[in-house]
Formats: structure tokens, sequence, C-alpha cells
């Protein structure tokens, strides 16, 4: 279908503050924490062994204690942290699990490098040893986390910008809180524009969104439509945009389309849209189906929204 694109429509979008991929926003209730001392605090107090006992007793996984090791000074501390962060050794979460009723499972890389190539599996955690090499340097400040899982203790790596938020880490990095706003708060707004009506509805989490365990939001994304009407309620134009950011090891995907309404003939635009992120070793995939989206994936929602406009009596 062609999408017809008017220049007051693009100024609706503008008016409910679209964003391009930036920063993941700030979550709605508690604040989601800037720097690495706060997000300490908010792995001890949701991830602790009191709070996960509370909260989730089924779980098997919580976090025990850190130690801070100190600052990268140089190559060969770099060298040593990649490999702590990415190397065959490095304890992460496994998405094979020995019993299937068992929420959490650590592995080594390596051994889940391993049953990945037995299971014709790519291998997607090694994409971040490339960004890793991008953006460790030294100054950077590194920790070791202490995990427990069915009764074992993990250690994993975790490293930071100094006096900032922390940039990676193996285990908790992966570990997702679903909390997120319900797109129905985000209400479509109606602008008059000489002789039509333009209903533009924004859906994001700007406000919220699935966070891991260090309170770093996983998943930011945008959806805009905008719909353009003229005065006897005949649509006449539409405008579809979408964006998202995923933090480094997430992967997401996000998608806007029309559904049903045929500009200059029906009183009503419906569109689908959908979005998702997973952590690596789960691919977000958005299937168009007749009746809109469906998603697999670890996070996510679909559905569809309708703009019409009601005529004078």
């Amino acid at each position: 279908m062609k999408k017809i694109i008017f220049p007051a429509i693009a100024v609706a979008i503008a008016l409910v503050g679209l964003a391009a991929c930036g920063h993941p926003q700030e979550p709605a209730g508690e604040a989601s924490p800037q720097n690495w001392r706060g997000q300490l605090q908010y792995l001890k107090t949701h991830y602790g062994k009191k709070a996960v006992l509370k909260n989730d007793p089924a779980s098997n996984l919580y976090f025990e204690d850190y130690t801070y090791k100190g600052r990268i000074e140089d190559e060969k501390d770099l060298e040593e942290v990649r490999e702590e962060l990415c190397g065959d050794d490095a304890y992460t979460l496994s998405p094979f699990k020995p019993a299937p009723d068992m929420p959490f499972a650590i592995s080594t890389i390596g051994e889940i490098r391993e049953l990945c190539a037995r299971q014709d599996i790519p291998m997607k955690l090694d994409s971040v040893r490339i960004w890793l090499n991008c953006v460790l340097h030294p100054g950077m400040e590194v920790f070791k986390l202490e995990w427990n899982c069915n009764g074992r203790t993990f250690t994993s790596t975790a490293v930071a910008e100094k006096d900032s938020s922390f940039v990676y880490e193996t285990i908790g990095w992966y570990l997702m809180d679903q909390k997120d706003r319900n797109d129905d708060e985000n209400p479509t707004s109606r602008i008059t524009d000489g002789e039509y009506e333009i209903l533009t509805t924004h859906l994001s989490n700007e406000n919220g969104g699935p966070r891991n365990a260090f309170g770093i939001q996983c998943l930011s994304y945008d959806i805009v439509c905008a719909s353009r009407f003229s005065k006897d309620g005949i649509l006449r134009g539409r405008q579809m945009q979408a964006n998202f950011q995923t933090i480094m090891g997430w992967n997401g995907t996000i998608a806007v389309r029309p559904l049903e309404g045929e500009p200059d003939k029906d009183h009503y635009d419906v569109f689908a849209y959908g979005y998702g992120c997973s952590p690596w070793y789960a691919e977000s995939r958005l299937t168009d189906e007749d009746n809109g989206y469906t998603l697999s994936g670890q996070y996510g929602a679909t559905g569809s929204k309708t703009h019409s406009i009601e005529l004078p009596q």
C-alpha cells in the first residue's frame, strides 16, 4: 500500500516528542540508578537472597556479594578484563538447563559454545567481544560479583565507566524485570489543521520498561502513527515511525504497518504494531500475520490501534 505523507502530519509527530534511538529512559516508580554505586544497591535490594526468597521462592539464583578490584591501567589489564567478560571460562546465564522446570542455569561460555555447535545454533555472544574491543579503555572500574545458583557460588566480572554506569557483566546483565508502562496510558492526541483533523498515537516506554538486575533498561522503544482525516471523516493519509534501542548483549525488533483503512475511501485507520527484546541466546522476531503481528522472544508485546473521528450530528 502506498504511504501518503503530509507536512502537517510530520508536525503532529514532532509534537508528541518522538525521540530518536538514544539512551534508555528512566523507568516509572523507582528511579533508574545512574552510576555503579546505585546499580549495585539496586542489585542487592532486588536480587539479594532475602529479596529473591521473598518475591520468588521458586528461583534458584540470587546475588551474594561483590568486590571492587580497581581500575584498568594498561593494555595487559584490558586483555585480562576482555577474557573475564567473554572468554571461554567466563560464566554467564545459559539457555541450556539440566531440567525443564529449572528457572536458571549458569555455564561457561565455552560450554555454551560447544552445545550451540552441536545443535547448529548461532553463537551470537561472540559479537560482544567485538563491541568490548571498542568500548573498554584504561580508567574503567572493575568488580567481581558472586552469585549463588542451585547452592553453588559462581563469579562474574563487571566493568563500569569511572564513577558512572556499568557497561557490561555476564550474569545479572541478562536477568530481566519485566515491568513496563501500559500502552493504554499513551492517549491519542488530536489537532486541527485547516480543513483536516490529525489523530496521533504515540506508544513508548519512556517512563518504564524491562530492566536487568542492575536496574538498567534493556529496551527503549517509540512507535508513532498519525492519521489525517477530512471534515467528512474520510481518511486522507497516514504516517508511521518506529525506533528502538537495546543494551549490549540483547537483541530487539520493532514494526508498525497499516492493518485496515484505505485513504480517500474509509472512515477509519487501523495499524498493527509489535516490539520485543531478548538476551543474546534467544531471538526476538515479529511474524507478519493477516490480523497483525505475532512475537517470539523473551519480552515484548503486539497489538493494534484504531483512529477515526466522530462526525457532527
